[in-house]
């Protein structure tokens, strides 16, 4: 029986990935409920309605709930690929790593991002022109 192959790139982008379906689910979710709600004011009986914010609230309490538990875990994977995959032997850095970085940068040179003028003669033109 032979192992599986590991390949970090494989994992790198496995974990990004689910960075990205944490993030839709932190942002979409909230908007769907509420939307949903509003939708159901027309559905139900006149003489329900006034239960209508109780459930809105609850819902959107166990959703700050899930999404608590989404964030802590888009925290341990962001910490992971920043101490495994992006390391110190690691010759690319990636996005978590240039992030900290940047951040140290900041932190070091007394700066905010305010602080910071862009020269737009360096910027690329991603259009080309």
């Amino acid at each position: 029986m032979s192992s599986p192959i590991f390949s970090a790139e494989k994992e790198y982008e496995t974990l990004r990935s689910e960075i990205e379906q944490g993030k839709k689910y932190v942002f979409e979710r909230p908007i769907l409920i509420i939307t949903g709600c509003i939708t159901l004011v027309q559905f139900i009986e006149k003489t329900y309605v006034i239960y209508l914010p109780s459930v809105v609230i609850a819902l959107l309490f166990f959703n700050l709930w899930f999404t608590t538990n989404r964030m802590k875990s888009m925290a341990r994977i962001i910490a992971y690929i920043h101490l495994v995959l992006e390391n110190k032997k690691c010759k690319w850095y990636g996005w978590e790593t240039s992030l900290v970085c940047y951040r140290k940068w900041l932190k070091e040179n007394d700066l905010t991002i305010n602080d910071i003028k862009i020269n737009k003669k360096n910027i690329y033109d991603n259009f080309g022109f």
